[in-house]
């Protein structure tokens, strides 16, 4: 019988250098929903 030669496993890391940013809000481009309605509400659907 002739012996395996098995091949070890490697791990090779990489290191990630990023910035991102979180938008929280989102711009009115139509200019709607600028106005609050003063109506009181006094049943759902």
């Amino acid at each position: 019988m002739t012996k395996k030669e098995y091949m070890k496993p490697t791990m090779q890391t990489v290191e990630l250098k990023h910035e991102c940013q979180i938008l929280a809000g989102s711009a009115d481009a139509n200019g709607m929903n600028d106005t609050l309605i003063d109506e009181e509400v006094t049943e759902g659907w």
